[in-house]
């Protein structure tokens, strides 16, 4: 909605404001008014006019990414175990499975990783380990 020097302000569809500060986004990210961004809720400051303040950056938001592209995370096949990053460098996953007969790791890469690249394209080609 708006690019200022210090922050971005989003809109959802419903008209709600989230403010994204510089040290909540990735360092390679760069918007356009119009664009469409995904990130994840960190606080909400409640005063007169409350503020939602949100994050790229957040170990929480790389969680998020992957439950929505990979349905075994989602449906609880798959467990996280940790994620670790260093926002625009690179971040490392542990993934377990409640099934010996699934391999937690493939599944979370896909066939030639085509699960992993939709995550690994919204985080501005991070590495993930």
């Amino acid at each position: 909605h708006h690019i200022r020097h210090k922050h971005v302000i989003l809109l959802d569809d419903e008209g709600n404001e989230f403010i994204l500060p510089k040290e909540n986004q990735i360092p390679s990210d760069f918007f356009r008014k119009g664009d469409s961004v995904r990130a994840v809720i960190e606080s909400v400051d409640k005063g007169s006019k409350p503020q939602i303040i949100v994050s790229r950056t957040a170990p929480k938001f790389l969680e998020k990414l992957l439950e929505l592209e990979i349905p075994e995370i989602q449906d609880g096949t798959i467990i996280l175990k940790k994620v670790v990053r260093i926002p625009g460098e690179k971040a490392k996953i542990a993934v377990d499975a409640y099934d010996d007969r699934i391999d937690p790791v493939g599944a979370c890469v896909g066939v030639k990783g085509s699960r992993i690249h939709g995550v690994v394209r919204e985080l501005r080609n991070e590495i993930l380990m």
